[in-house]
């Protein structure tokens, strides 16, 4: 997903009172799927802020929607407001089904 704007993102974390590094926290908390980890088992932290530093800067364009998720989240605001939501143009639109079939017995 794509950052909308990095001066957004910045500004939220400034009102909301995070750091890169309080942000990154609270986005991997507790998901070792997310995040890389040393030899000892313990999580990565700088790997972990860098990330949110990378979208600040522009260096990172976008992330991948289930952190996007987490940081709209953590800052209180709706995933679309930071992130463009894109479909691709050549998703095909999930079928659905006739509420009036009738079920066989």
């Amino acid at each position: 997903m794509r950052l909308r704007d990095p001066k957004t993102l910045a500004n939220l974390m400034k009102n909301r009172g995070y750091t890169q590094a309080s942000l990154a926290r609270e986005v991997y908390r507790e998901s070792p799927v997310l995040t890389e980890l040393n030899p000892d088992g313990t999580p990565k932290t700088d790997q972990r802020r860098s990330s949110i530093n990378h979208l600040l800067s522009g260096k990172n364009k976008g992330s991948r929607p289930i952190i996007a998720e987490r940081i709209a989240e953590a800052l209180g605001v709706d995933l679309d407001y930071l992130y463009e939501v894109h479909v691709p143009a050549d998703a095909k639109p999930t079928p659905r089904r006739n509420a009036t079939a009738k079920v066989a017995a």
